[in-house]
């Protein structure tokens, strides 16, 4: 077995798709790896929250219905050829809509992984805390400890605590 980075951080660095319109954009898990804590300190700071497991409802039969076109343009024919590119383009969708939520805030706060790196590959300063078995912070401590815009914080109040020490 090898240690190696998470395969998303092979997107490379990525421009905001827009300039931020809060300060604060606050992404936490709301799956069963949610951590178990107080979030009520969040609740003391300006920003905007979501989870991006809350996708618009038309979402699968949108991108469905592009595949498709895509697949008659592109001549695939074959029903695996029309799935891979089903698959590609539902990937493609929710990274961009990724960049687009994160990019909506100055800085985030983030308790997902991909929440960490792709705030990263954007340079959007950011605190990262731990889902409820430790492993943003193991994957911080392993490959992206040296990145300067990032914090990690044990608590919400520690995370509302270090905002102070991100660039704005």
């Amino acid at each position: 077995t090898e240690l190696v980075p998470d395969s998303a951080f092979a997107l490379g660095a990525k421009k905001r798709p827009f300039q931020p319109v809060n300060d604060l954009f606050i992404l936490l898990r709301t799956d069963v790896e949610r951590a178990t804590c107080d979030y009520s300190p969040f609740a003391l700071v300006s920003g905007i929250s979501g989870d991006w497991l809350d996708e618009p409802s038309n979402y699968y039969s949108y991108t469905k219905a592009k595949s498709a076109l895509k697949a008659i343009i592109k001549g695939a024919w074959n029903k695996d050829r029309r799935r891979v590119i089903f698959y590609q383009q539902l990937a493609t969708g929710r990274v961009e809509r990724g960049l687009r939520l994160l990019s909506s805030g100055n800085r985030v706060i983030t308790d997902r992984l991909h929440g960490h790196i792709l705030s990263t590959l954007l340079d959007i300063p950011h605190i990262a805390m731990d889902n409820n078995y430790g492993k943003v912070s193991g994957y911080i401590n392993a490959w992206s400890k040296s990145y300067p815009n990032v914090q990690v914080a044990a608590t919400p109040e520690e995370a509302v605590e270090k905002l102070e020490l991100l660039p704005n």
